[in-house]
């Protein structure tokens, strides 16, 4: 399909008045708890308006080069959950500023190798440089706890000063030799404070999980409620799918001892990212088999991709669509769904992948 087949004209939309009441019961029914005076939740949509329920979802409509399909409107969206189908009250763009938390992770398993740290780094450092000046980010450098946290309000600068400092032997010196991945996102997801639409954690590993005491679950009902996208730049281990059997207690996508199954570069973290309405991109070394510790090394084409990777998964969190959907039901517990790009006869449209959240979550929680 070319490209003149996926890009449409950009209706121009006028901008909608919100009372400071709706926009709350909005962002209720959007699954994110927002606290009034008192510390108190506000009611969802879903109880004002019966069993039909209202949430706001943030989508990127992404070509086969990752760049974003712009132009469409509701009439180019189809929904369904629970086999029925969803509304789509209305579809327009957004680039308002937007928050960012970078979790990188400084365990042994990235450090110990020159080339992956290298590249992670660099993967960091561009993500703040090329950002919109309006972007707020902050960071997270977590082992098998947090080791470092540079909140919003110290600004972008600090940001840049704590990744400057940051080199191969000042990082593996603190001696991270387990990853607590899951559990420094949760933790780290408390520097958004009061949540804003757009909220993302961007999350630099290599996918290896160690010591966390929560499962891959509890991302993902952290990420749902809160309404927060995760994207994932993840520096994978070469497929090897005969180095570990599959082991039920360690989770989907992992192997006994955290070391994801090579048939499955991005494992559990894929997972959650997708589920949260965000994307991932798996960078595949190369390993020197007989040095000790391992070393991992990328070719310059490998490194330009993952780079071009990292810009496209910024231009997914700073912008997309704002999608306002009706839910045929109220939700009582975590469900997934689908949401499709569809041509003018409602044929799914080819050569796009729609990025949104997969699964979506009762007000309050629910069930996982």
């Amino acid at each position: 399909m070319g490209e003149g087949n996926l890009r449409f004209e950009i209706s121009n939309l006028k901008e909608e008045t919100v009372t400071g009441v709706r926009r709350a019961l909005l962002a209720a029914a959007m699954g994110v708890v927002w606290a009034g005076a008192a510390g108190a939740p506000f009611a969802s949509q879903s109880e004002a308006q019966g069993k039909q329920e209202r949430r706001i979802v943030a989508v990127n409509v992404v070509d086969e080069q990752g760049q974003q399909v712009t132009g469409l409107t509701a009439e180019d969206f189809r929904g369904k959950f629970g086999g029925r189908p969803v509304k789509i009250e209305s579809v327009r763009w957004d680039a308002h500023p937007r928050r960012v938390v970078i979790f990188l992770d400084i365990s042994d398993s990235m450090t110990a190798s020159e080339p992956r740290w290298s590249l992670a780094l660099e993967a960091a450092r561009q993500l703040v440089a090329q950002a919109a000046p309006e972007t707020s980010f902050a960071l997270v450098l977590f082992g098998t706890k947090i080791a470092q946290r540079v909140e919003f309000s110290s600004g972008r600068d600090a940001v840049r000063e704590a990744l400057g400092l940051l080199g191969s032997e000042s990082a593996a010196a603190k001696g991270f030799e387990r990853t607590a991945l899951v559990d420094s996102i949760v933790e780290g997801l408390e520097l958004l404070g009061p949540l804003q639409f757009g909220d993302a954690a961007f999350v630099i590993t290599d996918a290896v999980e160690g010591s966390s005491k929560r499962k891959p679950r509890d991302l993902e009902g952290a990420l749902l409620l809160r309404g927060v996208r995760l994207f994932g730049f993840i520096l994978s281990y070469p497929p090897r799918p005969s180095m570990w059997p599959p082991s039920a207690s360690s989770g989907p996508g992992l192997a006994p001892g955290g070391y994801e199954l090579g048939e499955d570069p991005a494992g559990a973290l894929g997972r959650v990212a997708e589920a949260s309405g965000g994307s991932w991109y798996a960078v595949i070394s190369g390993e020197r088999f007989r040095s000790e510790p391992p070393g991992y090394w990328y070719t310059d084409e490998r490194k330009a991709a993952a780079l071009a990777a990292v810009r496209n998964l910024k231009n997914e969190m700073e912008q997309g669509y704002r999608v306002e959907i009706e839910l045929p039901w109220e939700i009582r517990e975590t469900r997934a769904w689908t949401l499709e790009a569809v041509d003018r006869s409602s044929k799914k449209l080819k050569g796009i992948k729609v990025v949104y959240p997969r699964k979506v979550a009762a007000c309050g929680g629910g069930k996982p």
